[in-house]
């Protein structure tokens, strides 16, 4: 089993609450993230945080994968 993979996920930011494909989450005053989202069987969190143009975190998977993420609003 690997965990090796990367890729582009598209997310909108509307008053406050984060939706993306198949999950949602919210954003504090702080810029502070949480979400979580579900797909082919596998449960994913994630925190961080969002400043600016730009953020980053961890995210942790359900079949124990784990890794960062960085944001760039567009």
């Amino acid at each position: 089993m690997g965990c090796h993979s990367s890729g582009v996920l598209p997310a909108i930011i509307s008053h406050g609450k984060l939706i993306v494909p198949n999950g949602s989450g919210h954003v504090d005053p702080d810029g502070t993230i949480n979400t979580i989202g579900y797909a082919n069987g596998v449960t994913q969190t994630a925190v961080g945080r969002l400043s600016g143009n730009a953020g980053s975190g961890t995210f942790k998977r359900s079949n124990g994968c784990r890794g960062t993420w960085t944001a760039i609003k567009q």
